[in-house]
């Protein structure tokens, strides 16, 4: 889709998508620096409000502790952002969640089991559930 040009040299975006309850919705966005980036911001939420699994594991994470932040407590919500951030994200970040099949859960359940912490031991398997 196109992105525009305004007055003052800044860029946005203009569409139609549909909401969870199929209606066409109009969403614009304006104060983009670069053509690029407008565009790159209109694709990725095109695909989180989407409802399909044809996103990328990045901006399925951001959508996922966006939804579920509201709902914890603070010390919980640094928990799981740390993880997800440090042991999931780095083994999926840039493929597509339709891509991703068992047996890479499998390949990923089994590098997590096989890493240490800083003293150099094996995870405990209480954190490994946790993870």
């Amino acid at each position: 889709m196109p992105a525009y040009k305004t007055e003052n040299g800044m860029w946005y975006v203009s569409f139609y998508f549909k909401d969870i309850s199929g209606k066409n919705v109009k969403k614009k966005k304006t104060g983009f620096a670069t053509k690029k980036t407008a565009l790159n911001w209109e694709r990725d939420f095109i695909q989180s409000h989407s409802g399909t699994l044809n996103m990328n594991f990045e901006n399925f994470i951001k959508l996922y502790l966006d939804d579920v932040k509201p709902r914890l407590k603070y010390t919980t919500w640094l928990t799981k952002d740390r993880i997800i951030t440090s042991k999931i994200e780095p083994f999926f970040c840039k493929r597509d969640i339709a891509d991703i099949t068992a047996p890479d859960i499998i390949k990923w359940q089994n590098t997590i089991m096989g890493e240490t912490n800083q003293k150099g031991e094996p995870y405990s398997e209480t954190y490994l559930r946790t993870i």
